[in-house]
C-alpha cells in the first residue's frame, strides 16, 4: 500500500500540468553521509533543462561549497521542517487520501516560506479541482500501465559516454549498475536514451535490484492535462532478502500562470526496507530500512527567483531475535536521521541514536532526539512490517524448497534394515537450509506409515542434544510396496520451520551370499619353484543398501581361513594354515525393466598371520610366512537377475592364481516379497 501512496503522491503532483524536467533516475540507494563530506549538487533550474541534453555527474572531487551563513542556514532548516510536516501530516491517511493531502499542501505552497505563499495559491487555486479529479480518472490507467511495464524483461544496454570536458564516468545501465556516481542522491544515466516502455535494472544495494520504469505517454492522455511521470520503480528483492512496499519515484510539475510566475515542484521518493528471507542458526535476522525523499520548488516571479528543497534521509541497520518458535521478539535498530540542504547538497543536521522495537510494541528511542525519535517511528514500522512478512515465510514455507530449515536423520532414511517386530533408535536434528547449522526447535506431529511404531511424537532438538526417536517394525513381514516408517509432520526452530519428512527402513535392498575361492595354480612356474602354496575360501551374506534410484551398495569385513601346502612333499613336506582378515565392497547398479544388474566387487586385505611346518633330514621346524594371495584381474564383475534365488558362477586365472566365485541373489528386488529378517 505505501508503494501506490507514493506513486500517486508523485502523479498528483505531476498532474498541475507537463513540463520539462531533470530526465535522471534515482540511484539505487544513496550511500551513507559523512556529516564532515561537502556533498554538492547543480542549482535548481526554474525551468526544464533541454531532454537531449544529459547532465553529466559532478567531479570525483567537488570543490567545497562556501560555508551557510546563520541566516541560510536558519532558512535551510525552516524547509526541512516544513518539507517533513507535510509528509507527517498525511501519515495516518489512507493511499488516496494521504496523497490528496499531500497534492494538497504542496499546491497551497506549504512548504515554501509565507512571503511565497500567495504565488503558489494564485498558480494553483483555480485549478486544484481539476487536478484532483484528473487524479481519480488517472490513477486506475497509471497503475496498470505500472504493472504491466513491471512484467517486461530486463534490457541490457550498452556502455554510455557523456560529451564534453567534464570527468564523466561510464555507467552501464544494466544488473551491476552505476558504481562511480558521486551524487548522494541520484545516478545520471540519461533516460532520455531509452524508449518509452523501457524497463532497465539499476543498481542493487544489499540484494535484489531496483526496477526503474517508464511509463508510456498513452497513460497519462486526459482532459486538459498532459502528464508526464519520468520513473517509477519498485524493488525486487533476491531470493536470499525479503522486502515489500518498497518503491523509487521521480516527478517534476511546471506550471506557467500567465506573466504572474513559473513554479516547478520536484518529488523523489525511494524508500525501501529488506530483511534476510532466513534467520541464522540462531535465530538473527540483520537487515536495513531507508527512507530517502526530496520535496523541492523553485519559483520565478516579478524578476525575482527563489528556491529551496530538502533531502530527508533516514536509515536503520536492523536486527531481530527469534524464539524457539521462530517468532521475532524483538528488533534492535541503529538510527541515523540526517536532512541535506536541496540546493547545495551540505548536510544540515544529522544525529543518530538506537531505538528497539518489541513485539506487539510501539518502538521505543532511549535518549533520541526528537529529529531521531520521529526517523526511528517510521523506519520500525518499515522494518517491523517486513519482518512480520518475512516471519510468515519461514515460519509457513508455502512450498518445501522455500523452507529455510530442513531435518537431518541419523541413520537416514532407507539405510537401516529391520527384522519384524526390531526396534532402532533414530536421531532427528533441525538443520538451516543455508550452512546445513544444527538450530535449536522441537519436532512434533509424527505419523506413523504403514503400521511402524514411533516414540515419542512430540521432542525438542538443540546443535548439542538432538532429538532421539524409537522406530518398531511391525511383528508381521512386509511388501516392499508398504515399507514401515514414520513422518515428522511439523516442526519449528529458531531458523524457522521445516518442510515434513520421512524416515523408512531400508527399501528395495538386496541380499547377496557370496562364495569366493582363490589360490595358487599348482601348474604355475611359481608353484613349481618350491614357494608356499596358499588355497583360501570364504563365504558370506551382504545386504546392499538403496543408495540412489537403481543403485545399490554394501561393505562387510570377513575373515578367509587359509590353508598352506607345498608343491614337492617328496622332498621336504610342509603343510600349514592361517587367515586373513577381508574388506569386501559391492556395488550393484539394478534395471528394473530388465530385471537384471551388473555387480562390481573389490576387497582389501588387511591382518593376516599363517605358518606351515616342514619335515627334512635333519628335524622338523616351522616357519611364519607372510601371505601372497590376490584375486586375479578379470572377476570383478558380472551381469545376472535381480530375482530372489538367482545363481551366477564364475573362474578364472591369471599365471600364478586361480579364483571360482559364486553369488547367489538370496533377496532380490521381487516385488511384494518379504523384507529380511522374516524368512
Amino acid at each position: 500500500m505505501q508503494v501506490r501512496l507514493l506513486l500517486l503522491l508523485l502523479i498528483l503532483c505531476v498532474t498541475a500540468g507537463c513540463g520539462g524536467g531533470d530526465k535522471h533516475l534515482p540511484s539505487s540507494n544513496p550511500p551513507e553521509y559523512d556529516p564532515k563530506k561537502v556533498y554538492t549538487t547543480p542549482a535548481a533550474s526554474p525551468s526544464a533543462p533541454d531532454v537531449g541534453q544529459p547532465v553529466a555527474p559532478p567531479p570525483s572531487s567537488p570543490a567545497k561549497s562556501p560555508a551557510m551563513d546563520p541566516v541560510a542556514l536558519r532558512k535551510a532548516l525552516e524547509a526541512a521542517d516544513r518539507t517533513r510536516a507535510i509528509l507527517q501530516k498525511a501519515e495516518s491517511l489512507d493511499a488516496k487520501a494521504q496523497t490528496h493531502a499531500i497534492l494538497e499542501a504542496m499546491m497551497m505552497g506549504e512548504q515554501a516560506p509565507p512571503e511565497l505563499r500567495t504565488t503558489f495559491r494564485k498558480s494553483f487555486d483555480a485549478r486544484k479541482a481539476q487536478i484532483h479529479q484528473a487524479f481519480e480518472q488517472r490513477y486506475h490507467r497509471y497503475q496498470q500501465a505500472l504493472d504491466e511495464e513491471h512484467k517486461s524483461p530486463t534490457i541490457q544496454l550498452p556502455l554510455r559516454k557523456s560529451s564534453g570536458s567534464e570527468p564523466f564516468s561510464s555507467y552501464r545501465v544494466s544488473g551491476r549498475g552505476a558504481r562511480e556516481a558521486h551524487m548522494p542522491w541520484m545516478h545520471l544515466v540519461g533516460i532520455e536514451m531509452l524508449p518509452r516502455g523501457t524497463t532497465v535494472s539499476l543498481e542493487p544495494d544489499c540484494c535484489g535490484v531496483w526496477k526503474i520504469v517508464t511509463i508510456p505517454e498513452s497513460a497519462f492522455e486526459g482532459e486538459g492535462f498532459s502528464l508526464e511521470i519520468k520513473s517509477a520503480g519498485r524493488y525486487e528483492a533476491d531470493k536470499d532478502h525479503f522486502s515489500i512496499d518498497s518503491e523509487a519515484i521521480t516527478t517534476t510539475t511546471k506550471v506557467v500562470v500567465g506573466d504572474i510566475a513559473t513554479v516547478n515542484v520536484k518529488i523523489l521518493k525511494k524508500n525501501r526496507a529488506v530483511v534476510n528471507r532466513c534467520p541464522s542458526a540462531s535465530g538473527v535476522v540483520p537487515g536495513d530500512a531507508s527512507i530517502y525523499e526530496e520535496m523541492g520548488y523553485s519559483v520565478t516571479a516579478s524578476g525575482k527567483d527563489s528556491s529551496a528543497g530538502i533531502f530527508v534521509h533516514d536509515q536503520a541497520k536492523t536486527e531481530a531475535q527469534t524464539d524457539e518458535e521462530g517468532f521475532v521478539q524483538e528488533i534492535t535498530m541503529q538510527i541515523t536521521a540526517a536532512d541535506l540542504d536541496g540546493k547545495t547538497g551540505d548536510v544540515l543536521r544529522q544525529e543518530s541514536g538506537k531505538a528497539v522495537k518489541k513485539r506487539d510494541m510501539p518502538v521505543v528511542c532511549s535518549d533520541c532526539t526528537t529529529r531521531v525519535a520521529d526517523a526511528a517511528k517510521k523506519l520500525g514500522r518499515m522494518a517491523g512490517w517486513n519482518y512480520f512478512n518475512a516471519e510468515l515465510k519461514w515460519r509457513k514455507p508455502e512450498y518445501k524448497a522455500d523452507a529455510c530449515v530442513k531435518i537431518h536423520f541419523e541413520p537416514a532414511t532407507k539405510t537401516v534394515t529391520l527384522s519384524p517386530g526390531a526396534s532402532t533408535k533414530v536421531m532427528a536434528q533441525l538443520r538451516t537450509v543455508a550452512g546445513d547449522q544444527a538450530t535449536e526447535g522441537r519436532l512434533f506431529e509424527l505419523q506413523e506409515l504403514k503400521d511402524g511404531k514411533v516414540t515419542p511424537k512430540d521432542e525438542k532438538t538443540a546443535p548439542q542434544s538432538p532429538a532421539v526417536f524409537t522406530f518398531t517394525a511391525p511383528n508381521r513381514r512386509w511388501a516392499r510396496s508398504a515399507v514401515p516408517g514414520f513422518k515428522v509432520s511439523n516442526s519449528s526452530s529458531r531458523a524457522g520451520r521445516a518442510g515434513p519428512e520421512e524416515w523408512e527402513v531400508a527399501n528395495g535392498g538386496m541380499r547377496l551370499q557370496i562364495t569366493d575361492r582363490i589360490w595358487h595354480d599348482p601348474e604355475s612356474s611359481y608353484a613349481k619353484m618350491g614357494g608356499a602354496q596358499f588355497d583360501g575360501t570364504v563365504q558370506f551374506e551382504i545386504q546392499l543398501e538403496q543408495v540412489a534410484d537403481g543403485w545399490f551398495r554394501g561393505e562387510i569385513m570377513t575373515l578367509r581361513p587359509l590353508v598352506v601346502r607345498h608343491v614337492r612333499p617328496a622332498a621336504h613336506p610342509c603343510t600349514g594354515s592361517g587367515s586373513r582378515t577381508e574388506d569386501w565392497a559391492v556395488s550393484a547398479h539394478a534395471d528394473p525393466k530388465t530385471e537384471s544388474m551388473v555387480l562390481h566387487w573389490s576387497f582389501s586385505a588387511e591382518d593376516g598371520q599363517a605358518s606351515w611346518t616342514c619335515t627334512g633330514p635333519s628335524g622338523t621346524w616351522t616357519d611364519q610366512l607372510n601371505i601372497s594371495l590376490f584375486s586375479p584381474a578379470d572377476l570383478h564383475k558380472v551381469q545376472m537377475l535381480t530375482k530372489t534365488g538367482t545363481k551366477k558362477n564364475l573362474n578364472g586365472g591369471d599365471k600364478k592364481f586361480l579364483e571360482s566365485l559364486s553369488v547367489t541373489v538370496v533377496e532380490g528386488t521381487d516385488e511384494d516379497k518379504p523384507m529380511s529378517g522374516d524368512r
